[in-house]
Parts: structure tokens; sequence; C-alpha cells
């Protein structure tokens, strides 16, 4: 699969009988870290991803965070690092274990807005969405591991906003 050291941050989302396994990897290549996906049959895999390229060629995307909503609908939502770390969203497409971000969709959900989120640099990061009675909650954190580092959460009407953060 892609990557060559340091695979992180892995989720599991179940569709059409395969397993697809988002992760963060380095890549030597590459020269930095990027999100990738790789497919399964089964749970305990083993995985693949026969092209052995990231989710977006020369990505700046980390993080990914898959949510599958009730219609079926995938969802990732990741971190861009580019001009400082802001949280986005996307439908992705998951079909006979291949996964393809759909970046027509691709939206910014949450920019640095908040005190706490500047600390030490502009930080939003780890977007994890949870829906309940009928509104998406989005999970994110904010500010810097080295300072002010902390949770925060907003909420939509829509998996890919508008989101207003909570006070």
């Amino acid at each position: 699969a892609f990557g060559d050291r340091e695979f992180v941050a892995a989720n599991i989302v179940k569709k059409d009988g395969w397993y697809y396994l988002f992760y963060l990897s380095c890549s030597n290549a590459l020269g930095a870290s990027a999100e990738s996906c790789a497919s399964s049959r089964s749970i305990t895999g083993p995985y693949t991803n026969a092209s052995k390229q990231p989710l977006a060629a020369g990505s700046d995307i980390i993080g990914g965070q898959p949510f599958v909503d009730e219609d079926g609908t995938v969802y990732l939502i990741y971190t861009r690092t580019t001009g400082g770390n802001q949280t986005y969203g996307a439908k992705v497409i998951l079909k006979d274990g291949t996964a393809t971000l759909d970046r027509s969709t691709e939206t910014v959900l949450l920019t640095v807005t908040e005190e706490w989120e500047y600390a030490r640099a502009c930080v939003l990061e780890c977007g994890f969405i949870v829906k309940h009675g009928g509104l998406y909650y989005l999970l994110y954190a904010g500010g810097n591991y080295n300072s002010t580092y902390g949770v925060g959460y907003a909420v939509s009407e829509n998996p890919l906003g508008p989101y207003t953060k909570y006070d």
C-alpha cells in the first residue's frame, strides 16, 4: 500500500462487502505524510492499495476520519496543512475496493476563529462527525500541543456544513 513508515490514525469503514482502511503514512518518495486508503475483504486484512498512491496526489491531506451517513453516503473529514491547518470535508466514493475522493465536493468546514485555536500556530484538525437528533456534530482539536490544545465542536444540518461553532 502507499507509504513507507509511520502508519497512524487508522479508521475503518465497511461498505458492500469491503473494509476500507483510511490511514496516514509517510512516503520516502513524496518526502511527506499523506492520507491514503487500503482495502480488504476481511476486517483482519491483509489490506492493499494496488495504486500505491495517496487519496490526492502531492497531498497535504492528513487525519482523514470517514463518516457514513444514514443514506449510505460516505464523507471524509480531514485537515489540509497548507496555509495553517483547517478542517475540510468531501464525499468519498467507495467501490470494488477502491476509494476515490470526490474533490468537486471539497468544502472548508472550519477555519481558525477562536483565540484558543491560535495558540502558537493556527491549528484545526482531527475532525470527527457524530449525528444525533438530525444534526451533525463536528468535533475537532485546536491550538497547539505545546501550549493550549483543546477540543471544540460545531453543529450543522448538513455533513458538509455550514457549521456553527459552540461558544
